[in-house]
């Protein structure tokens, strides 16, 4: 006798009797969802979780004292500007305040007077035979024989290797740091000697 196609949706799961009167069992069991034509797998019976709830982040409040120490700072800092740009003037008791703390203010690169000078660095050198040259060119590694001139480069930028020889030049310039001018000059001589002479030397002996 050939046998009929069976519908999934005709499967109903029996109960099984050792269940029966077990709350536990009553309350896990229960009917399958018939399963879609072509599907296979099984059914899971899943117990739904609340997910947890995330904490709230904690709110930081600032005492009625620390606000009002920042609001000091802010307007000491206030005050301290205002002396490098107006006529104001703090008292002299509370400089050292802001120098202890840090929070002096000072501008240095063009306020409140930026530089009005200007010009080119030439270094006169004079050799064991009586001739002179121009050293400068040393700081670029150029140990050619360059005739003492004072006459405007036409870049002047280019007469230094980098910007960490301009800023060098920049400083022992300076009053400040006058006590510098000698070491620089004798480094200048052993590089000229040793660029002459040594196998860097474009022109021999």
């Amino acid at each position: 006798m050939p046998s009929r196609p069976v519908s999934p949706s005709s499967i109903r799961p029996r109960p099984d009797p050792a269940l029966h009167g077990d709350p536990l069992a009553d309350h896990t069991a229960g009917p399958v969802p018939p399963l879609a034509a072509g599907a296979i797998g099984t059914a899971e019976t899943r117990h739904d979780e609340a997910p947890a709830e995330e904490p709230e982040p904690a709110e930081l409040r600032s005492s009625l004292a620390t606000n009002l120490l920042a609001f000091f700072f802010i307007f000491y800092i206030l005050c301290w500007n205002l002396t490098t740009a107006t006529s104001f003037t703090l008292s002299e008791r509370t400089v050292p305040l802001g120098t202890f703390l840090g929070l002096d203010q000072y501008w240095g690169m063009f306020a409140p007077s930026p530089s009005n000078e200007d010009g080119w660095y030439v270094i006169p050198g004079e050799l064991r035979d009586g001739r002179k040259v121009d050293l400068m060119p040393i700081i670029r590694d150029d140990y050619g024989m360059h005739p003492i001139s004072y006459e405007k480069p036409q870049d002047i930028p280019a007469t230094y290797k980098n910007e960490h020889w301009r800023k060098y030049l920049e400083d022992i310039y300076n009053q400040d740091h006058a006590d510098q001018r000698l070491y620089f000059g004798q480094y200048i001589c052993r590089q000229w000697n040793a660029g002459r002479r040594g196998p860097r030397a474009p022109f021999g002996k």
